[in-house]
């Protein structure tokens, strides 16, 4: 009896301890099949479409998104990787935002001015004259107000399924002439001017001008032909597009900045890794504050190529505050015009002048 009952025992012990050690090396099999998944995943490389409408050769994008994409495939080790589509390959200039929001791109670079319904703030922060002047001041400005402005970043981006990598705001745009110099706002009265579109037109139907939205692929085109007397650009894209060529006046009247926003679709970022974001983040930091000074570096020695063919007016402290009492002027009627919109408007663009002036 009792050998019976040690038998039994020593067989129910076996049994157990075999099944103990089953559900051991089942659940030890799971937990090595989980972190083995999650160590693919980690050296899983991701790759993200861009799309850009300037061409390769174009300053923003020679010394913005190129170096930002590099950059960011070594800060994560070649885990991200690009597809690029530069010169309005997937879309027009106006389509670039268009192409992200609906995950054709993931990524995009765009100009705010070619979709002012959609970036209302940023397209009316850029189209107020003589806040900035340098790519740098306007650009740590832009970048402070992202952040400590929560109503910028959801009505201009997140609203719209988008969110903002880096954004570069331009030189201060000039006036340059084809036909005559200008040096005051009467100056401009029954003159065609080329704008980027938006509000900068409403700022040139006030002075009394014609404003005419061209896109940047066909200035050169329009100017030639004269389609346009005059128009207004920050320096650096007057020798990108050409026009440096053909233009005979230019005037420093720091006048306003263009808003080019690297974006990506908010789907896409949220499905990023976090150490992907972080490295993200790190490469929008460096590449903007670069993009910006070389911009501005840029921007002197274009304006002394451009002086050796054209007459560029110094203005008289007169004449600049011309300038600047049209420019109050402008703002104040405009903002008084928005009031009903129910947007914010006259509180952001006076925190976006602070945020300049701290950077002077």
């Amino acid at each position: 009896m009792k050998l019976k009952q040690l038998f039994l025992y020593t067989v129910i012990i076996a049994v157990f301890s075999f099944i103990t050690v089953g559900c051991s090396s089942s659940s030890s099999d799971k937990e090595n099949e989980k972190k083995s998944n999650s160590n693919k995943n980690d050296s899983e490389t991701i790759t993200l479409k861009v799309t850009n409408f300037l061409a390769n050769t174009a300053p923003l994008s020679k010394y913005g998104v190129q170096p930002w994409m590099e950059r960011v495939t070594e800060l994560t080790d070649g885990k991200v990787q690009f597809e690029y589509y530069p010169g309005e390959q997937l879309g027009k200039a106006a389509d670039q935002y268009k192409l992200v929001k609906d995950g054709v791109a993931d990524i995009g670079f765009t100009l705010v001015n070619y979709n002012s319904d959609i970036f209302p703030i940023s397209n009316m922060l850029s189209a107020m004259p003589r806040i900035n002047k340098s790519s740098l001041q306007g650009t740590l400005a832009y970048k402070d107000l992202l952040e400590e402005s929560p109503v910028l970043l959801e009505t201009d981006y997140l609203k719209n399924g988008v969110r903002p990598l880096y954004a570069n705001v331009s030189p201060a745009y000039e006036l340059w002439s084809v036909k005559k110099e200008i040096k005051t706002p009467e100056d401009l009265k029954g003159l065609k001017i080329r704008t980027g579109g938006g509000i900068e037109n409403e700022i040139f139907e006030f002075v009394g001008a014609a404003p005419v939205s061209i896109a940047f692929p066909d200035l050169y085109e329009s100017t030639e032909r004269g389609i346009v007397d005059a128009v207004s650009l920050f320096p650096v894209a007057v020798n990108t597009s050409g026009i440096d060529e053909i233009v005979k006046f230019g005037t420093e009247i720091f006048w306003v900045t263009a808003v080019y926003p690297l974006i990506i679709n908010e789907k896409t970022w949220d499905k990023l890794p976090d150490d992907v974001k972080e490295a993200i983040s790190q490469a929008n930091e460096e590449v903007a504050v670069q993009l910006a000074k070389t911009q501005d570096e840029n921007t002197k020695e274009i304006v002394k190529e451009i002086s050796k063919n054209a007459t560029i007016s110094k203005l008289t402290e007169d004449e600049q505050q011309k300038w600047d009492n049209i420019s109050e002027e402008f703002q104040k009627k405009w903002l008084k015009d928005n009031e009903s919109k129910g947007l914010p408007y006259g509180e952001v663009l006076n925190m976006y002048k602070e945020l300049s002036k701290k950077h002077e």
